[in-house]
């Protein structure tokens, strides 16, 4: 699967619009149970401490409300003579000795209830945040996830909670290290500014703080990927090797995550923006009102609160759409990410798209089901891989919407088509040899001039023709007649 930031976030947006239920109300769901059921933990946890403990505090304060009772009925709405009032009880009642006592008495209880408190509410919020991610992961793939998503995190709640902690161990570990670099280049840094080298101190103390942040976002982004792999349906056996797998599948990738994460920047702060104008417009209004009428202060309050209060809502409908379209986008490149590494990764259960169907570039589903194909080895025990098969139910009926389990259809695998014999490249003809070249006629010898004709004799002159002698006339003819 090829990776485009843009392209990809354009289509995560598409998808997002095209599900049903809105991912928008699935988010807020999943804000209210998290919000109320943490609230509750902490709110059975207190009751414990005040049913188990003594707290001086809490009698001190029932003891001072008891008092401003009296206080106002004996000065009526004079504030100065109440407060002094109330200021000379504190000084009768507040003995710090007993104070200190008591709260070291109460002080064992108060710890352990409290650590159960935190640690319960720990637990519960890794659970529903594994089970957000695993919604979103298939919000991305075009799978239509209903709300009972959010509690697919329940399902494998062992391997939540040890990812969770190995998680956090291995960060701490991580950050330790860099905090004891840190330490040393500052030590270092020390003795070159006692040896009239401040600058060069300075300047690697710079360079030391810019490392340890980008190591601290390195670790980060190593197991960022943690969550998807633990609810995913790939087949990773535990807890451990969903850590070792988001180690693998972010090589190469960290770059992108951090590009992805750092897309949403604007997003942060606009929300530290309104928060910023409401905190700003709420005190100047509380002001202003003060300045008219020193005794308008409930008032100032209450308008600061209901200023501070639309700030609150304008963010809170923000993170309700920004919330799926950040992990919906981080899911997907999650999935480019193991497309990278399948030789390594069994493909899902399920195939991609609308009830089945692998995409072939984002927005585009073939409807074609995943296969795999060639021998598939664990990358770290060495041993082949078994293809993940889909886990239906009894009587194959979907656990979420009770809806019959239609079974993916596996297609007939097809024998490779044995490529042609490439044919034999023909011998090239050999280039006939170039004909030499006809050598130049011999120029024609120039005719020899022709020799003047000589000229003609002149003819000789005629000879005049003799004049005929006259006939001498016969004698016969002329003798008369006798």
């Amino acid at each position: 699967m090829n990776y485009d930031r843009a392209m990809m976030k354009q289509d995560v947006k598409q998808t997002i619009k095209n599900t049903r239920p809105a991912p928008i109300w699935t988010t807020l769901l999943y804000i209210v149970i998290v919000a109320a059921v943490a609230g509750l933990i902490g709110f059975v946890f207190n009751l414990l401490i005040n049913f188990t403990t003594d707290n001086p505090l809490d009698q001190i304060w029932a003891g001072i409300l008891q008092q401003l009772q009296v206080a106002v009925e004996m000065f009526g709405d004079d504030p100065e003579m109440i407060l002094a009032y109330i200021g000379e009880y504190l000084s009768q009642v507040l003995d710090p000795k007993a104070l200190i006592s008591a709260y070291i008495d109460a002080l064992p209880l108060m710890i352990l209830f409290s650590t159960l408190s935190s640690l319960i509410t720990a637990i519960w919020t890794v659970l529903m945040q594994y089970g957000y991610c695993g919604y979103c992961l298939d919000v991305s793939r075009n799978e239509r996830p209903d709300t009972g998503k959010l509690f697919c995190g329940f399902s494998r709640g062992g391997s939540v909670i040890l990812s969770a902690i190995l998680v956090g161990v291995f960060t701490f570990l991580w950050v330790l290290l860099f905090t004891l670099g840190l330490a040393a280049v500052a030590f270092i840094s020390g003795i070159l500014a006692g040896n009239e080298l401040e600058v060069v101190g300075a300047l690697l103390m710079v360079a030391a703080y810019v490392l340890y942040f980008v190591g601290v976002i390195w670790v980060a982004l190593r197991y960022a990927m943690v969550p998807f792999a633990v609810v995913d349906r790939r087949g990773f056996k535990d807890a451990m090797d969903s850590v070792k797998a988001s180690k693998n599948i972010m090589k190469g990738w960290k770059g992108r995550l951090f590009v992805l994460r750092l897309s949403f920047i604007g997003w942060y702060l606009l929300e530290g923006l309104i928060t910023f104008l409401s905190v700003v417009i709420g005190a100047a209004a509380g002001i202003a009102i003060v300045s008219v009428n020193s005794d308008n202060s409930p008032a100032a309050l209450l308008v600061f609160g209901v200023v501070w209060l639309v700030g609150v809502i304008c963010n809170l409908i923000i993170n309700l759409w920004l919330m799926p379209y950040r992990c919906a986008s981080e899911a997907r490149l999650y999935d480019s990410a193991v497309s990278e590494h399948d030789d390594y990764y069994a493909a899902p259960a399920f195939p991609y798209g609308p009830y089945g169907g692998q995409s072939d570039s984002y927005g585009s589903y073939t409807g074609q089901t995943t296969t795999t194909t060639g021998n598939r080895f664990d990358p770290y025990t060495g041993q082949p891989i078994q293809p993940v098969q889909p886990v239906q139910t009894a009587n194959n009926f979907d656990p979420y919407t009770g809806q019959p389990i239609q079974p993916p259809v596996v297609p007939a695998p097809v024998e490779p088509e044995v490529p042609a014999e490439p044919e034999v490249p023909a011998e090239p003809e050999v280039p006939a040899e170039p004909e030499a070249p006809a050598e130049p006629e011999a120029p024609a010898e120039p005719e020899a001039p022709a020799e003047p004709e000589a000229p003609a004799e002149p003819e000789a002159p005629v000879e005049p023709e003799v004049p005929a002698e006259p006939e001498t006339p016969a004698e016969d003819a002329d003798k008369p007649e006798e």
